[in-house]
């Protein structure tokens, strides 16, 4: 083999090491809260609904529209 050869075995055998462990993060890690980067400071401003909370929606009225 040549050192061609070499070189593709090695950039394959890195990207199926990689895809391995994005893999394994994605279905082993802990789940994270708030956006995924793990700063932090999204959970703590937002607040978690549960499955039985229902959320309220207020339609605008033909009077607010006007204005």
């Amino acid at each position: 083999m040549n050192w061609q050869e070499y070189l593709a075995i090695g950039f394959f055998t890195a990207a199926a090491i990689y895809v391995a462990w994005r893999a394994w993060r994605a279905l082993f890690s802990a789940a994270k809260t708030g956006c995924g980067s793990g700063c932090g400071s999204c959970s703590s401003a937002q607040t978690q609904l549960k499955s039985g909370d229902l959320l309220k929606i207020e339609m605008p009225t033909s009077e607010s529209r006007r204005s």
